[in-house]
């Protein structure tokens, strides 16, 4: 049995069945798939943060956990470089298949943001994209 399973009452979604959920940058958690699932068993929808920055991830993993019913949210400063090339360009790619579904920053202060938007990181393809997601 998960923890989840054990639990005598539900956990506080706010109203809704996202269940956010977050893992180490360069090693997966032993069981991530079996884990997600047991999520979406207990009647709550996974909300992967910031996919694109696990080292460990690869485009199957992308669409094998977006094909489980896995929701991606997408860390916006990923787009401007702010975690390296390979974050940057895993969070266009995924961007551009149309896998996130939301998107939110890390951000402790806004003169962080207006650095990275005066590099002009964020390009009209990627804002317009960023714009489309149901957030």
């Amino acid at each position: 049995h998960s923890p989840l399973s054990t639990l005598h009452s539900p956990l506080s979604t706010l109203h809704s069945p996202l269940l956010l959920v977050e893992t180490s940058y360069f090693n997966p958690p032993m069981n991530l798939y079996d884990q997600l699932d047991e999520i979406t068993h207990c009647g709550y929808t996974p909300l992967l943060a910031h996919p694109e920055r696990y080292t460990y991830m690869h485009t199957s993993d992308y669409h094998r956990l977006h094909d489980m019913g896995v929701l991606f949210q997408l860390n916006l400063l990923s787009l401007c470089g702010a975690y390296g090339g390979d974050a940057l360009h895993k969070s266009r790619y995924l961007l551009s298949e149309g896998l996130y579904t939301c998107y939110g920053t890390d951000l402790h202060n806004l003169d962080d943001f207006l650095g990275y938007a005066s590099d002009r990181c964020l390009t009209d393809m990627n804002i317009d994209a960023v714009y489309a997601l149901h957030v």
